[in-house]
């Protein structure tokens, strides 16, 4: 951390080098000689932006960057198309300046010989350089543009090493999280196998120690057995002691206390042998918890589990394959249906694509017509003009006859007939002219929607029949599902016709 500090500091410290002001070139390289009196704006300016670094501490990181903030590239694209300072540089640059005079004669060098007249170059008032001074940015401008970019790098520099920094904390402590993990699973894998020894040493002796419950619960049985056995004797001659003595004579037959001692033993004799035959039952039941056979019955449970699971796991495989295979089915048909929708819809747009190409021919033909009769339409009217002229002036002329021979006679009829004959024909001629006109303007619609509709079909067949029904044709239904049971099905290349 102490390094990256120092070596942050130097870059800063090189930063701060970079900030301090500079006299603009073309001013050293001329006038290194001169010494103005007072510094220009634009120097006081940069020189207070210099000034303004100062050291702060942030993170444990050592930084300089300037109390004002420069304007971050998001600020400076708002606006004004990318440069929000367009303005205030414009107003900045055409504000009066201080003029220095840099003539020989105003710095106190010695005078030369003065020229001619003609020779000197007129005064200028400062109005030849405005263009050049209003196309250009201010010195201020310039270091502001200036150290934003110094800036802007060492803010750069400074979180890619802090970024750094932090990565290699993360992967050393990513390693150290790893192996310490790994070292837990198999301290907890050796407990578990330490657990897993201890219990099957405990399950050895259980199952030791059962089988010599089991024998001795065997022996058990059996002098439990012996036992009940042993209780018919006595049983049995307690009863018969009882019988004989039933058949004593009536003035002997009285219940003394051997008749009562004897009933005393039948009944102790009946509780013992029902005692004893609990006894055995439970011996036998816990004898069968013991013995191999009740744990033969769960397996021959778990076995009819098995069995039911595998008949079920049939039947799903089968159900699946018919499914397989109907959905093949399916597939191949819609695909042979999609095929003739194709075809179908190919037909129709060639049929509809031939009729209006007919159709387009009768309409050109139609237009080439219709072009010729309006031709001859005019040019009848236009021959009319001459009968029509030649009536007139005649009419005109014998307008022209004195006194009485001025009447309505035979032939004035006759002229004036046929000047409106000729009028009226030449208006039905327009009439059909304007008529002929109007139907050519429609049949250069019908020309252009025709035209437009066969280049609609010409588009539309490309697509169904070289672009969709071409693609379809490449990768059919049929294939794919073909091919999805052929990798399902082992037996599907046996047996492709089904």
């Amino acid at each position: 951390m102490m390094a990256a500090c120092g070596e942050e500091e130097a870059d800063c410290s090189c930063l701060q080098s970079l900030l301090s002001p500079r006299p603009p070139p073309s001013i050293r390289s001329k006038h290194q000689h001169l010494d103005f009196s007072e510094p220009r704006p634009s120097d006081t300016e940069a020189i207070h932006l210099s000034n303004k670094c100062h050291k702060i501490e942030s993170g444990g990181e050592c930084l300089k960057v300037l109390e004002e903030p420069v304007p971050t590239c998001n600020q400076r694209t708002s606006g004004h198309g990318g440069f929000p300072e367009l303005m205030k540089m414009s107003s900045e640059v055409l504000v009066s300046r201080p003029r220095y005079d840099t003539r020989v004669k105003a710095l106190g060098a010695p005078e030369k010989e003065p020229r001619a007249q003609s020779e000197v170059p007129p005064p200028s008032a400062g109005t030849a350089t405005v263009g050049y001074r209003s196309a250009k940015y201010s010195p201020a401008e310039w270091f502001s543009n200036y150290h934003s970019i110094l800036q802007q790098a060492c803010d750069h520099r400074v979180r890619a090493r802090s970024v750094q920094r932090e990565s290699k904390t993360l992967k050393q402590d990513g390693e150290a999280d790893t192996q310490q993990n790994q070292a837990d699973g198999t301290r907890h894998l050796g407990a578990r196998l330490q657990d897993i020894h201890l219990l099957k040493s405990e399950l050895q002796r259980s199952i030791e120690q059962l089988m010599a419950d089991t024998h001795a619960l065997m022996a058990l049985k059996k002098r439990l057995e012996k036992a009940l056995d042993a209780t018919q004797i006595p049983y049995a001659i307690a009863t018969d002691n009882l019988n004989c003595r039933t058949r004593r004579p009536p003035p002997d037959l009285v219940r003394d206390s051997v008749e009562d001692e004897l009933l005393k033993e039948v009944d102790l004799i009946r509780s013992v042998q029902a005692l004893l035959k609990r006894t055995t039952a439970q011996v036998a039941s816990q004898i069968a918890l013991c013995n191999s056979t009740s744990w033969a019955e769960f397996t021959q449970v778990n076995l009819s589990k098995a069995q039911h699971e595998h008949q079920t796991t049939q039947s799903l495989r089968a159900l699946a394959e018919g499914i397989l295979q109907d959905t093949t089915e399916d597939l191949r048909v819609q695909c042979s249906r999609v095929d003739q929708a194709f075809s179908r819809r190919c037909e129709e747009l060639v049929e509809a694509k031939t009729q209006l190409e007919v159709k387009l021919a009768q309409i050109l033909e139609q237009i080439g017509d219709q072009e010729t009769n309006i031709v001859s339409l005019e040019q009848a009217v236009h021959n009319k003009e001459a009968p029509l002229r030649v009536a007139q002036s005649r009419l005109y002329l014998r307008s022209l006859r004195p006194n009485m021979e001025l009447c309505r006679d035979q032939a004035q009829l006759s002229l004036e007939a046929e000047v409106r004959q000729i009028e009226a024909t030449v208006a039905s001629l327009e009439q059909q002219l304007r008529e002929a006109r109007s139907s050519l303007s429609r049949l250069e619609e019908s020309r252009v929607a025709l035209e437009k509709d066969i280049n609609c079909k010409t588009h539309s067949l490309f697509i169904e029949r070289g672009q969709v029904h071409g693609s379809a044709q490449a990768l059919p239904a049929r294939v794919c599902a073909v091919w999805i049971l052929k990798s399902v099905i082992p037996n599907l290349g046996e047996n492709k016709d089904s």
